[in-house]
């Protein structure tokens, strides 16, 4: 595959600019790739398939899930354009800044609530598969070794036990004050040793993409809840996509 030839490339690159020891240390900032030819120690530590696995973990599982994420959070603040001014006044409140920087965002409560209840309504992954290498006992059901078991993450998020009128978007749910949730309620990027490596990456990036989005532009969904199709592919998806209407801000 073409990853493949880059990885090889770079890595014979990589290898002219050290000394046969791999030893010449670099002061400059280095790319994902770099790093990890770094860690590698000539494939001792990391092999070529292990290096191309951290890649495509990376490029490919983070490219579709924080589109997908950033897509479903402009429609849902479409469809509830309060919000948009709820995250735009604690912006101007409380940053006091036009800057938005890694230290200050996570100030903004209004948009990580918002984010979160999206996550909630239409999670990125709805499907979360594992594979059971030891006997458990789940609930007085036997699952014997071999047995793959699906987490259905859009039917857990939508539990009324713990998430009142679940199939409205309410962003309060997540604010700071607001009650705590049980274990394992609220898994957008699973849970446990397996979840999501880049979740608080992703988070960040999602954060910066909607607050700039919302900061330049008003976004109007155009399609009601009860018009969307939903397909679960690697991430779920609406059957005709989602129309927005995006409008200047004066």
């Amino acid at each position: 595959m073409f990853y493949w030839q880059v990885i090889a490339e770079r890595k014979v690159e990589w290898k002219l600019k050290r000394d046969g020891n791999f030893n010449e240390p670099t002061n400059k900032r280095q790319a994902l790739l770099d790093l990890l030819l770094e860690m590698s120690h000539n494939g001792t530590v990391l092999t070529d398939e292990d290096i191309r696995e951290e890649v495509n973990t990376f490029m490919y599982a983070g490219h579709d899930t924080m589109a997908t994420s950033i897509a479903w959070t402009l429609y849902a603040l479409g469809r509830h354009p309060e919000y948009q001014e709820k995250i735009l006044d604690e912006y101007d409140n409380v940053m006091g800044t036009t800057e938005i920087t890694i230290n200050n965002i996570h100030k903004l409560t209004w948009l990580e609530a918002c984010i979160k209840e999206q996550w909630r309504l239409y999670p990125v992954a709805p499907l979360i598969a594992r594979q059971i290498y030891k006997p458990i006992d789940l609930m007085g059901n036997q699952i014997p070794p071999g047995s793959t078991v699906l987490i259905n993450s859009y039917l857990l998020h939508r539990d009324d036990r713990h998430f009142p009128d679940p199939h409205v978007y309410r962003p309060e749910r997540f604010l700071p004050d607001s009650p705590k949730l049980p274990v394992y309620a609220f898994i957008p990027f699973s849970a446990g040793s397996r979840n999501c490596i880049g979740w608080r990456f992703a988070t960040l990036v999602i954060k910066v993409a909607v607050l700039s989005m919302l900061r330049t532009f008003r976004v109007e969904a155009l399609d009601k809840e009860d018009q969307l199709r939903f397909i679960s592919e690697l991430v779920l998806v609406n059957a005709n996509g989602l129309r927005l209407k995006i409008t200047p801000r004066e």
